[in-house]
């Protein structure tokens, strides 16, 4: 099941279902995000790259209908990248690329459509706190932090327009606290003070 979840959200970002296009009917849009509302996070218990090369679904036919800079160009525009994150992904091969961008477009929709729910921000972290991302060679553990940035940008924004009362007081705090006892670290302290200014920001 976990291996279908994982070839859905290759193909669903590749051909473009994760974004308001207008090239594919906007039911396969909302189908899509409600699908990243359930799904579970794309990790596996053995070392990354091997897996990667297994469980992608992608063959000879499909990458040259997508082509490789084009899947890099796209994640360099995403993550909002600097030279650090440029030089990574040039040395990313295609099953690497697309497994990013597959994790990217996965995590920025179920955020982005949990409007309605408690805002899922926390889904996210999961990878960054994975072993084999963590002991990754090729640098996926610094794209994955930026894809986490980004979408720590897009959960202040769906908190900014939830109604301001008591659920959305305790899911800000409950998400502070988490990112507080994480991820902060005597070295990272710049950072926490910037995603604190950013809390009190959304919750004025």
């Amino acid at each position: 099941m976990h291996k279908l979840f994982w070839d859905f959200w290759l193909y669903a970002s590749l051909m473009g279902f994760t974004v308001l296009s207008g090239v594919w009917p906007i039911d396969w849009y909302y189908g899509t995000a409600d699908i990243a509302l359930k799904s579970p996070i794309l990790v596996c218990k053995e070392h990354l790259r091997p897996i990667l090369q297994f469980n992608n679904p992608i063959r000879h036919e499909t990458a040259a209908i997508v082509d490789l800079n084009d899947v890099k160009f796209q994640l360099l525009k995403e993550l909002k990248g600097g030279t650090e994150i440029s030089t990574i992904l040039y040395k990313m091969n295609y099953q690497q690329a697309t497994y990013l961008l597959s994790v990217n477009d996965l995590e920025a929709l179920r955020v982005q459509n949990s409007v309605t729910t408690k805002t899922p921000y926390q889904t996210i972290m999961q990878y960054l706190e994975f072993p084999l991302i963590q002991k990754d060679k090729g640098g996926m553990f610094i794209c994955m932090s930026a894809v986490a940035d980004k979408v720590f940008e897009m959960f202040l924004d769906v908190m900014q327009d939830k109604p301001k009362h008591e659920d959305r007081e305790a899911e800000l705090e409950e998400a502070f606290v988490f990112l507080l006892v994480k991820f902060v670290d005597p070295e990272k302290a710049d950072t926490a003070r910037g995603r604190q200014v950013h809390f009190e920001f959304h919750r004025s």
